[in-house]
């Protein structure tokens, strides 16, 4: 009578147990990636609208856009934080904008696969310009959310959320859109029949130079520099061959308030030549070419056009996950400003192998 229950139960452990590695495999892991978006504060008779993709005309305020890391612990919760950080330093003003937050999630169907969520999160951020206070605030809230899982590492996510900013008094709203690669444990590479892509965020730091004055601006990815010479940015990568890639970059910022209205639109172009195969962890030559429209209330809108080249180095992690890091020089012909850039850059792949 005990060995058939003890065979039954041995086949039981045989045929649950890889079931029950493989569930583990693919929900516990990281998610990084970049949250920007469209933002409206209100407060006591005044209101403020912005929109950043990723980079921002808002002095970094508050906080979006932002990197994000998510960590899955199970199949129906992940946690993690939001960070944004910015430094324009030149002659004449200095500009610190700093912003951390946790978030908390919960997904009702379970996260591996793509659907809708809950989430909770707080916020500090640290505001300071020269010769002014600086200023510290917090702020909790929530929101919903829904996940799009598409390739075996490239995430989409589209939020809704509000937060009270206690110190100022302020409300929140905010309808955002997510970029992210997923890795950890278990993914490999798949062999997908179909054209290669790459989407993912650069940001980093920036030196500009001209015969009068010079500025180092640092963003990550939430920027303090009104947009000026598209630093953070989001691009789109296309393989065509094993060596070549080419694609777009832009960013886009908005500030409609009752004092100041700024747009500012990057559209750049660039084409990479990798040393080694494109697949896998290697360095790789670029060059670009750019234009940026700067639009402030009662000024007449400036455009500009740059040229450049530079050199990366690629890390592969995990199914899609990449890490790039880059050096690249820009030259900005209307206003005869050299630019010298070090970059880092998260992206997925999507399609291809």
């Amino acid at each position: 009578m005990l060995r058939p229950v003890a065979i039954g139960y041995v086949v039981l452990l045989v045929l649950a147990g890889p079931g029950s590695a493989q569930e583990t495999e693919s929900v516990r892991g990281f998610e990084i990636g970049t949250l920007f978006g469209l933002t409206h504060h209100s407060s006591d008779g005044d209101g403020a609208t912005i929109v950043g993709l990723p980079s921002s005309p808002t002095l970094g305020i508050p906080g979006i856009p932002s990197l994000y890391v998510s960590w899955f612990p199970v199949a129906y919760m992940s946690v993690g934080s939001e960070f944004s950080a910015g430094r324009t330093a030149g002659d004449v003003f200095g500009i610190t904008s700093l912003y951390f937050g946790g978030r908390g999630t919960f997904f009702p169907l379970g996260s591996p696969g793509s659907g809708l969520y809950v989430l909770c999160h707080g916020a500090v951020r640290h505001f300071d310009l020269r010769e002014r206070p600086s200023v510290t605030d917090f702020a909790v809230g929530g929101g919903l959310g829904y996940r799009w899982r598409l390739g075996p590492a490239f995430v989409l996510r589209a939020e809704g959320r509000y937060r009270r900013w206690f110190d100022d008094g302020v409300d929140n709203f905010s309808v955002l859109l997510g970029l992210g690669a997923r890795t950890g444990s278990g993914s490999e590479v798949p062999n997908i029949a179909g054209p290669l892509y790459e989407v993912g965020t650069r940001f980093g730091i920036s030196r500009i130079s001209s015969d009068d004055d010079s500025i180092v601006m640092m963003a990550a990815p939430g920027s303090p520099t009104s947009g000026v010479l598209g630093n953070p940015s989001i691009y789109v990568t296309w393989f065509p061959s094993a060596n070549l890639s080419v694609g777009p970059e832009i960013n886009v910022g908005r500030s409609s308030g009752s004092t100041i209205r700024t747009t500012s639109l990057n559209l750049g172009g660039r084409a990479l030549f990798s040393l080694k195969d494109n697949a896998g962890t290697g360095p790789y030559l670029l060059c670009n070419g750019a234009v940026l429209v700067l639009d402030v209330d009662e000024r007449e809108a400036e455009a500009d056009f740059s040229a450049g080249g530079g050199a990366g180095y690629q890390l592969r992690a995990g199914s899609a996950f990449l890490v790039r890091a880059e050096a690249q020089y820009r030259r900005w012909f209307d206003d005869e400003v050299n630019d010298f850039s070090l970059l880092v850059g998260l992206g997925a792949r999507i399609g291809g192998k």
